[in-house]
């Protein structure tokens, strides 16, 4: 009667700790063409990972710049990617060295950092930043590849 009340209580747990799992949402699917083609025209937006992906292969001379800590860039970054940290003392400086009428794709871990470069870098009259709204988080989530050089 024992050993039948303990495997009740392990199985209710088992299912209630199941049940009560977080699931996150299917990834979004990439944006059409049109979106893409859209992008390229504005100036400034919140896209996510895979509409980054999607830009990245219609626009492939675009400038990816994560701002993230060196040590958090050395552990995996986009391919490509450039690294100016946002909280370095010379990131504006880093930064005007950048072509202003280039696209840029713009990053950071979650996507705080990134928005407080994107401010910066609009007062400093860039024409076009897209910025992954969720950062690189959200571009491993879907399983997108990383680079480590």
């Amino acid at each position: 009667m024992k050993t039948r009340w303990v495997w009740m209580v392990v199985l209710a747990l088992v299912f209630g700790v199941v049940g009560c799992k977080k699931k996150l949402p299917p990834p979004a699917s990439a944006p059409s063409k049109k979106n893409v083609d859209r992008m390229a025209k504005e100036g400034f937006f919140d896209v996510s990972a895979p509409a980054v992906k999607a830009y990245l292969k219609a626009n492939p001379k675009a400038v990816v710049l994560d701002v993230r800590t060196p040590q958090e860039f050395n552990a995996g970054h986009l391919p490509n990617a450039k690294n100016i940290n946002v909280l370095g003392s010379h990131f504006q400086k880093q930064v005007a060295s950048l072509p202003k009428d280039k696209p840029v794709v713009l990053y950071c871990r979650s996507g705080a950092r990134s928005r407080r470069a994107l401010e910066q870098m609009k007062q400093m009259k860039f024409k076009h930043i897209v910025h992954m709204q969720h950062g690189i988080l959200d571009w491993q989530r879907h399983s997108f590849s990383t680079s480590k050089k």
